[in-house]
């Protein structure tokens, strides 16, 4: 098997292991929105992660031709445990982060994330588009493998968008 199908391999099984062991968590303005567990992929299958989005707002939805967008922004806390001591990590937090001896990741950012809509001419209706938060930590060296990843369902209160 080619390199580039490994790898495409990997990255489908990542996700999936990720979608199917985080629980979602329903998106609600001003609160926070639980903590959910990231599952480790077969990079480190050692690794554990938490994440929480707190402080979550919704900004003002607006629509751009097809497409409707609704906003979101909340501040993002990861913890991790269990990943290779003095490794670089890209993570969902917005930067990179290097564990210490113990194999642990903390931290906490403000993060802006959307979810848009498209209209369906055929249809006449607003569909979803991709309506779940990925939370993901990888190697930020080497091979750049997905460690650990997890899903938040956004729940859309308000409903599809207007009426055309």
């Amino acid at each position: 098997m080619t390199s580039m199908k490994r790898l495409g391999l990997a990255a489908l099984f990542a996700i999936g292991v990720g979608l199917f062991t985080s629980s979602p968590a329903r998106a609600q303005e001003g609160e926070d929105w639980g903590t959910i567990d990231l599952g480790a992929t077969s990079a480190e299958p050692g690794a554990s992660g938490q994440a929480t989005p707190t402080n979550v707002s919704f900004p003002d939805s607006s629509e751009a031709g097809q497409y409707w967008v609704e906003p979101y922004s909340g501040d993002l806390s990861m913890t991790c445990q269990g990943l290779r001591p003095h490794t670089t990590y890209n993570t969902s937090v917005g930067r990179k982060m290097k564990t210490g001896r113990d194999g642990t990741l903390q931290g906490v950012m403000r993060k802006h994330f959307e979810v848009w809509w498209w209209f369906d001419d055929v249809t006449g209706r607003w569909i979803r588009r991709d309506p779940f938060f990925y939370v993901s930590v990888e190697r930020a060296q080497g091979s750049r493998d997905l460690v650990l990843i997890g899903a938040y369902y956004v729940d859309d209160s308000n409903g599809p968008p207007p009426a055309r």
